[in-house]
């Protein structure tokens, strides 16, 4: 037996953590894996049969993902074949003024085969003619050079229903200004797919032709990036290669676009108030319930659709005879039902009597009168007033008297952001006398004249300077935003009576159905706009159900449609050489609302672009005039109130309200503003449409500024925010912020010139700044002025007064069912 002495575990061994591997940290692992995760492990517990089942599900899945997706290349393509299939539609852009459209079309055919002949004219800037090698039919758009706003508006109408696009560029000469905004235009309201070509390149040297293609593709790629290589019109084997590509693909469309119905116009004919309107229809079927959009002139209901003979048809028969049209069936293909078809309302009527009415009494009546007859008549009667000597009446019209009235409403909101400029200007023009009998003697009376004064224009000087202030209006606001200071001669309670103070901008509860304008009980509310939306894409996208077979036309067929108590003065609004794009607007699309539309700004557009100013407004197949007010995109939170912006600034997308027609799904939107000197108009921005949701706040802040007095510790004692004791007291519950964080709030009043105790949550620093936050909300503002093409329109709408001859007309407007229950389909 042996005697080995017992020994422990030794338990006081010291265990190092082991050095970490290279890329072993958590940080470095996440770079590696890049997002992916670990394949759960499956567990003992399943069995074969069900992984092979899962292997199935995946199988049968891609195999419906594959078959979706043929079936929708097919059915893209079926659109185009048969015997009276539909042509592809292209435009052919001319983006200087010595390359020729028509010419280039010409060399197109000429590198397939065909010749000149081929081509025919049918009106309104279209070609259409027929490849025989491709069996295919083309419509050529060849619009004029876009020199002027008429021809520029028409071209981004063609655009938005083009299947291609192919930009002529020219060798010898660069891209202008009116080409260059074109293409900007057209790429931010989205279009389909782009082939560019090069005209006049065997004029310049070749050993400069791989330089210029390099060159001209590199600027067509910025506005579309997915632009194949260049053609030149003088290589018929390159613009073979073209015309084929356009001849056997699948027009790619915007997605905005697929759940519309369009035509293009090739033939109109008028019948009094009657449009008779012939094309192709093109995108998703075309109800005749639903209203057809003009540019031009305005949105019009159908009469009827007959059908139309294709153009085949009346050239040749299998036999050689030509088929006139009375052997052609152009009978009914649809005929609305006056039940369910949409109205010409677009506004909802006001219920003035809804509110509580409070009737005067005789005496308060008599009184009204009274005073009413006594400002007409000091309003017509001149006025003396004691002026300097030598002063005009022109001068003296500018001097304010103290029983003058105060600012308007209106005014104020203008002076809110001028206040502190108008107040420096008044000190250095205010007159300083030493002696009261000198003023006495230096003052007489003059007569005023209440007639408009006659313009005086300012010296050359005072313009620019007056200009350079107006520019420098938009650094100030980015550097102090909101800031204002407390007027001394009105008391801050009269001249922000209609401010609120908000303890959280994002959670305080504001009711959004409080002291509104007149103008809201004209706009239409939807329960949920989302949901709505997605319900009318989902319907029009599927197409149409038994029920609808008679009041709507498949695409692809050649129809007339009869628009009734249309617009004549169309006639001379619409140019027979620009095509005439009409859209079919889905249901509830002519009815108002308080809408909002994403807005991000144009990088390269350096002017000033300020809340309410007017611009031209491209949403969707409408174009109208608009005044949006700014507000930030933030999300909708808890009380839907988002801070307003006096202007638009650079970078960061924003959001314009307007009073406007309702749209659905997200449209591309595009921004311009017009100018008066024949040149383009300046892209300001583009967007996509949001929504229509009249409960959204848009609040306008105001800062009111104080000075730390006295400081000791927490408790500060402020100056120059209040001038008088009443309104420290009406502004008391408010929260007081510092521009260091602190927050605090109004104690006690001191003395009787503005000065009070205030007590915040930390120290403050005599360099600190302490802010009264105040809040209002705005309205933009509520105009019916549409702009179409050339001509502005005051009147939305509006139906044509009866001509002499047309007494027997009847212009009724079906009101529909869906006036009073206009959010159910």
């Amino acid at each position: 037996m042996s005697t080995s002495a017992h020994s422990h575990r030794p338990t006081l061994k010291q265990s190092n953590k082991k050095f970490k591997s290279k890329n072993s940290t958590k940080r470095s692992t996440k770079n590696v894996n890049k997002g992916r995760i670990d394949s759960k492990q499956s567990s003992s517990k399943t069995s074969s049969s069900n992984n092979q089942l899962n292997k199935q599900q995946r199988r049968n899945h891609a195999k419906q993902i594959q078959s979706n997706k043929r079936e929708s290349v097919l059915q893209g393509k079926r659109l185009f074949e048969g015997r009276f299939a539909a042509p592809r539609i292209i435009l052919v852009l001319s983006l200087t003024e010595d390359v020729n459209g028509l010419n280039v079309v010409k060399s197109l055919l000429e590198s397939v085969g065909e010749n000149d002949s081929a081509l025919e004219y049918q009106g309104f800037g279209i070609f259409r003619c027929k490849v025989e090698r491709f069996n295919q039919q083309f419509q050529f758009i060849i619009p004029q050079f876009p020199s002027n706003n008429q021809t520029f508006m028409s071209i981004l109408d063609s655009a938005k229903i083009a299947d291609y696009i192919l930009p002529i560029l020219s060798a010898t000469n660069e891209v202008g200004e009116w080409g260059e905004t074109t293409l900007r235009c057209i790429q931010a309201q989205s279009c389909s797919e782009t082939f560019g070509i090069i005209q006049g390149l065997s004029n310049v040297d070749k050993k400069q032709d791989t330089g210029i293609r390099h060159s001209l593709h590199s600027f067509l790629s910025y506005f579309f990036p997915n632009v194949s290589k260049l053609a030149s019109a003088d290589q018929l084997n390159e613009l073979s290669n073209t015309i084929r590509s356009i001849a056997t693909g699948t027009p790619k469309s915007p997605s905005w676009r697929d759940y519309r119905s369009y035509m293009l116009t090739e033939q109109a004919e008028w019948d009094g108030t009657l449009l008779k309107l012939t094309g192709v229809v093109r995108g998703e079927h075309l109800n005749s319930n639903r209203l057809i959009h003009i540019p031009n002139s305005g949105d019009y209901q159908i009469e009827k659709i007959t059908n139309s003979p294709h153009p085949s048809q009346l050239n040749h028969k299998p036999n050689g005879n030509s088929m006139s049209v009375d052997q052609v069936d152009t009978g009914l293909l649809a005929k609305p039902d006056q039940e369910e078809q949409d109205d010409l309302v677009s506004e909802n009527e006001a219920d003035t009597m809804g509110n509580e009415q409070t009737w005067p009494t005789e005496e308060e009546m008599a009184e009204g009168e009274r005073l009413q007859a006594q400002a007409e008549a000091e309003e017509e009667a001149s006025r003396s007033k004691k002026v300097p000597k030598g002063t005009s009446s022109y001068q003296a019209a500018w001097i304010v008297d103290d029983n003058d009235d105060d600012l308007s409403d209106d005014q104020d909101e203008d002076s809110e952001e001028e206040e502190e400029g108008e107040a420096e200007m008044a000190e250095d023009d205010k007159p300083v006398h030493d002696d009261a009998d000198e003023d006495d003697e230096d003052d007489e009376e003059i007569e005023m004249d209440t007639r408009d004064q006659e313009f005086q224009d300012f010296d050359d000087a005072e313009e620019e300077k007056q200009y350079k202030e107006y520019l420098n209006q938009e650094k100030e606001d980015a550097e102090f935003p909101d800031e204002i200071d407390t007027p001394l001669d009105v008391s801050a309670r009269e001249r922000f009576a209609r401010y609120r103070g908000l303890k959280s901008f994002r959670t305080s509860p504001w009711d959004p159905y409080e002291n509104l304008p007149i103008e809201m009980s004209k706009v239409f509310e939807f329960e949920n706009y989302d949901q709505m939306s997605k319900r009318v894409i989902k319907r029009a996208k599927l197409g149409v159900d038994e029920d609808e077979q008679s009041v709507s036309v498949a695409p692809g067929k050649r129809v007339t449609l009869h628009i009734k108590n249309v617009n004549r003065d169309l006639e001379s609004t619409q140019s027979p050489d620009l095509p005439l794009v009409i859209f079919s607007l889905l249901p509830h699309e002519k009815k108002k609302s308080l809408v909002n539309m994403t807005i991000t700004r144009n990088s390269e557009y350096s002017g000033i672009v300020k809340s309410k100013e007017t611009l031209t407004a491209i949403i969707g197949p409408r174009k109208i005039q608009i005044q949006p007010i700014y507000s930030q995109n933030t999300p909708k939170g808890v009380n839907n109130v988002h801070k307003f912006e006096r202007y638009l600034r650079h970078g960061d997308a924003s959001v314009a309200t307007i009073f406007g027609p309702v749209t659905w799904g997200k449209v591309p939107i595009v921004y311009l503003r017009e100018r008066e000197d024949g040149k383009p108009p300046y892209l300001v921005g583009s967007g996509t449409f949001k929504d229509a949701d009249p409960t959204r706040i848009i609040a306008k802040r105001i800062i009111l500024s104080g000075h730390p007095f006295k400081v000791h510790k927490k408790t500060v004692t402020v100056r120059y925010l209040f001038f008088n004791p009443d309104d420290i007291a009406y502004f008391k519950p408010i929260e007081l912020r510092t521009k260091y964080g602190r927050v605090g709030h109004i104690k006690e009043s001191l003395g009787t010139h503005g000065y009070f105790k205030a007590h915040f949550d930390g120290p403050v620093t005599q360099m600190d700044t302490v802010l009264l936050y105040l809040y209002k909300r705005s309205f933009p503002k509520f105009s019916t002025q549409r702009i179409e093409g050339r001509q502005h329109i005051s009147s939305d709408d509006p139906l044509p007064e009866k001509e002499k001859g047309d007494e027997n007309i009847e212009h009724t407007v079906n009101t529909g069912s869906d006036r009073q229950h206009f959010m159910e389909i």
